[in-house]
């Protein structure tokens, strides 16, 4: 008797257990493109933040205590941009990395990989970044080519409310014109059509869940496409252009797909609301409603950020490490318009640091002016604001030339008098500049803005694009000569093409750039300028004048009022 109601017993609860609910609601939220906001301090402005995942917390919270079965997701490049992500990733590299510790705070239920999360290669990405956090990091289309299956998880299973619900993840196989070979070395990136109709259908097929997301490291603009040519997934969760997206599109049997992308830097959160209703067969009608939600009227977590106040009193007290003294100020609105003590500072750091003859740069400043005085590594932020390495080339004379040309086709327009525009924007159908809450849209974002040292040139703004460079000599007076072998030094965006310097300018493509390296360098391009900057103790204005812009009479008249239209929009 006993053991029958033992029997009678387990099979009512594995029955219970099994059961599903026939109604229901689920919460999901994601961020994406955090880029280093993890801390409530903008490290960069030495200030308070004015929205961090301190506010994602406390409104993800917020929802928690309210009873609501929350999802919580992000869509990529978490790990990067911000000086406290630079410090664990490069100074306290052996540390448990805020990137974990903040992330495992707000109980992310799983992650995708960004192309910035690639960047530093595969001791980083695949040897450490995945224990960083108590949830999985996924992506279905980056396979390793020594196994040739993913390199990460391709996709989570998560459990809520009773419901079972799978979360695919995918990254752009753009990554491949953003980021060095060396990084990617042991990657390829499935398309994304294919990969996602054949993880979908593995996902339907074992798992049998009763809600399908994608989360993807891909644009809404990329995306929208390839939804039409899949069927199975009941939204779909993005990031990468840092812009804003909220809207339905079709899939590839005509069904209604929400497709959901906020802003970047915890500027907003990513909110889709499912009621799920049980069919006679099992299934589920899903009714899903999203939205965009801005963190800047959530107050941050008073939880969140006394548990973290440390890290930020630590960081800064790196940040605030004196390395020498400047004598002159960097005023980055200079390096817009023409040459500049700023960019000829990144220039003399190159040279001095590969030995190279020649030296190309592309504006990579915060547009927050540095005064003389005691310089420190957050101004080194602020002069250099991206992660990269030094790299030194063997390129022709022609090939420079070709590359300047390709640079100052993006930067400046065609001059027909002084009281032309020097700078190229976008312009629309009437002729007029456009303008976006930023202000005026440039033809290229400015990190494309490229310039030499080591070589004497000149740039014709009165002639077209592609005819305007005349190199006259090397800036130590010894002939240029454009068949001659020259060693340049540049950082790694530039070498692989960004802004299509390399690969439309001098038309270059991977395995060329990697049979003309001469040199990488083994560290981050900061820690080497550090190097160069303590080195110094004391700068003075650097003397080069390796190129000017003409006709002079209208640069001098054009580049001031081009400095005051643009500076009225970057402070």
């Amino acid at each position: 008797m006993k053991k029958l109601i033992y029997t009678v017993l387990v099979t009512l609860i594995t029955l219970t257990s099994c059961s599903k609910p026939e109604e229901g609601d689920l919460t999901i939220l994601f961020t994406t493109d955090v880029h280093g906001m993890v801390l409530p301090f903008n490290f960069l402005k030495n200030a308070p933040a004015e929205v961090s995942q301190a506010n994602v917390f406390a409104y993800v919270d917020q929802l928690r205590q309210q009873g609501e079965e929350v999802i919580m997701l992000d869509a990529g490049d978490m790990a990067e941009g911000q000086p406290s992500t630079y410090y664990y990733n490069n100074v306290a590299n052996r540390e448990e990395h805020i990137v974990g510790r903040t992330a495992n705070f707000i109980g992310y239920d799983a992650l995708v990989v960004g192309e910035n999360d690639i960047q530093f290669g595969e001791k980083i990405y695949k040897d450490r970044m995945p224990g960083w956090f108590n949830a999985p990091l996924i992506c279905a289309n980056a396979i390793d080519i020594r196994t040739d299956k993913p390199m990460f998880t391709p996709y989570a299973i998560l459990k809520r409310g009773g419901f079972k619900v799978a979360v695919l993840g995918l990254i752009t196989p753009n990554v491949r014109e953003w980021l060095t070979p060396i990084a990617y070395q042991h990657l390829r990136f499935e398309e994304l059509e294919a990969s996602a109709n054949k993880w979908i259908a593995k996902i339907q097929e074992t798992e049998k869940p009763d809600l399908i997301i994608g989360l993807f490291h891909i644009s809404a603009a990329n995306i929208e496409s390839v939804i039409g040519k899949v069927s199975g997934l009941d939204m779909v969760l993005c990031g990468q252009d840092h812009t804003g997206f909220c809207d339905y599109v079709k899939d590839a049997t005509g069904k209604d797909i929400p497709l959901l992308q906020p802003l970047t830097r915890c500027e907003e959160v990513g909110k889709a609301k499912v009621h799920l209703k049980q069919n006679s067969d099992g299934t589920y009608d899903k009714k899903v409603s999203i939205e965009r939600v801005s963190m800047r009227n959530v107050k941050p977590s008073e939880a969140y950020t006394s548990t973290f106040e440390g890290e930020i009193e630590r960081i800064n007290r790196y940040l605030d490490e004196p390395l020498a003294t400047f004598t002159y100020d960097l005023i980055p609105e200079d390096g817009l318009v023409g040459p500049s003590a700023i960019v000829n500072f990144i220039h003399e750091m190159q040279l001095w640091i590969s030995g190279a003859e020649v030296s190309l740069t592309n504006f990579l400043a915060s547009f927050d002016e540095v005064p003389a005085g005691e310089f420190t590594m957050r101004n080194l932020f602020n002069v250099y604001k991206f992660e990269n390495q030094i790299w030194t080339l063997r390129m022709t004379g022609d090939e420079i030339h070709k590359f300047l040309e390709h640079a100052y086709g993006l930067q400046y327009d065609t001059m027909k008098s002084q009281n032309d525009n020097l700078i190229a924007y976008k312009r629309d159908a009437d002729g007029n500049i456009i303008m976006s809450d930023f202000g005026p849209e440039l033809k290229t974002v400015q990190y494309n803005y490229s310039c030499a040292a080591g070589i004497n040139y000149t740039v014709d703004v009165s002639k077209p694009a592609g005819e305007r460079i005349t190199i006259t000599k090397m800036s130590n007076g010894e002939p240029f000569e454009p068949e001659k072998i020259y060693r340049v030094t540049m950082n790694d965006h530039l070498a692989i093409g960004g802004g299509g310097h390399t690969t439309e300018g001098v038309q270059w493509n991977d395995s060329i750039v990697l049979s003309r390296i001469i040199a990488t360098s083994a560290n981050d391009i900061r820690m080497n300028f550090s190097n160069y900057i303590r080195n110094r103790k004391r700068l003075e204005s650097s003397s080069r004048d390796d190129w000017k812009v003409i006709p002079t009479p209208w640069f001098d008249v054009a580049a001031p009022r081009e400095k005051e239209f643009l500076g009225k929009y970057l402070k």
